[in-house]
């Protein structure tokens, strides 16, 4: 699909680029691009006939292991993204550029600039720049494209891309696996961060009969992720049936895979998203 006008809003580009007609809330990431996020104790949403789609931006100042900077403070900062540029490209399709802008809470981070652009042609291109403003320090953090994909039915998906790369079970106390499958299917709850690759996955869709592809640069480390029956009835802003609807798959630098900037220094990170028909 390609767009030949500006779109009116990240959310538009964002759910017309993934070929999906809703886009929500979703597990306890960062910043919402594609709508705000409910707060807690808020009451749930109605369920959409599609699951959430949509993609967050997360920076944690080596938020997994909540050290001086948590996630949660990163989650705050990240929700005032300011679109401050957005043209047309002459082939077809569309640009926005956010920023993060000045605020109280910014004093609790070293100096630092974050830039986020959305391209939107036959795919759609997810970049996050970081630069460290200071001159005399470096600055360590943890970053990731939070990303939901609406699938048919989570049972007849397959992920693939992701064999033999080592990850931390979330669901199973934290324990450090290595993945062995051909491609992942999802029968439960599933919480893994893989490390150390660089691979593209793509999700394979029977029931939609398409599959979609992500593609990275300057990313180490995948997350998968889908809260499945229980976790998904437990949380304020993701419907109780919304589980079998979505993926999320995300391009991130986790843990041993965090980045640290010299002064002046910048880091780019950046996940391709396509879609092809089987």
């Amino acid at each position: 699909m390609r767009l030949t006008a500006l779109a009116t809003s990240v959310a538009a580009v964002l759910c017309a680029a993934l070929l999906v007609a809703g886009c929500g809330g979703g597990d306890s990431g960062g910043s919402n691009t594609t709508a705000p996020p409910a707060g807690k104790g808020a009451p749930k949403k109605a369920t959409a006939p599609n699951a959430p789609a949509g993609s967050k931006v997360v920076a944690c100042g080596q938020g997994l292991r909540a050290t001086a900077v948590d996630c949660g403070t990163a989650r705050r900062i990240m929700r005032r993204w300011e679109n401050h540029r957005s043209c047309a490209l002459p082939e077809g399709g569309v640009t926005l550029r956010f920023s993060l802008p000045e605020t109280a809470e910014n004093a609790t981070w070293p100096a630092f600039t974050a830039n986020y652009i959305v391209r939107v042609t036959d795919a759609l291109e997810l970049e996050l720049i970081i630069t460290n403003a200071a001159s005399d320090q470096p600055f360590s953090f943890e970053s990731c494209l939070h990303t939901y994909y609406a699938v048919g039915d989570i049972s007849a998906v397959s992920i693939t891309g992701l064999k033999g790369a080592s990850y931390l079970d979330r669901t199973d106390n934290s324990a450090q696996k290595t993945e062995t499958a051909d491609a992942i299917k999802i029968n439960s709850e599933v919480d893994r961060t893989f490390f150390d690759t660089a691979a593209a996955v793509e999700i394979v869709d029977q029931k939609l009969q398409r599959k979609i592809r992500v593609e990275k640069e300057n990313s180490l480390s995948t997350v998968v992720w889908n809260p499945w029956i229980a976790k998904a009835k437990a949380m304020a802003d993701f419907g109780d049936d919304e589980w079998p609807g979505m993926v999320c798959i995300e391009t991130a630098n986790a843990a041993d895979n965090a980045i640290t900037l010299a002064p002046g220094a910048t880091h780019r990170m950046t996940t391709t998203i396509a879609v092809q028909s089987l």
